[in-house]
């Protein structure tokens, strides 16, 4: 799964808020994380991991991050 959030957070604010409707969903992606020997990661700095192509567009940060 990708989700690219906006320089407000929108998509993870929306999952925190419809966490409800993937409560079931958040724990399958743990355990397929952990059948992969992955660990949920946290990133040191808060700086852009895609750039926009368009001045009109933000750059975009990962927010959830597996290794």
């Amino acid at each position: 799964m990708n989700v690219y959030s906006d320089s407000s957070h929108s998509a993870l604010k929306y999952l925190k808020d419809t966490e409800v409707n993937i409560s079931n969903f958040s724990d399958d992606l743990m355990t397929i994380a952990d059948s992969f020997n992955l660990e949920l990661s946290f990133p040191t700095h808060n700086v852009p991991t895609r750039y926009s192509d368009l001045d009109s567009r933000s750059n975009l940060v990962i927010d959830l991050i597996f290794l």
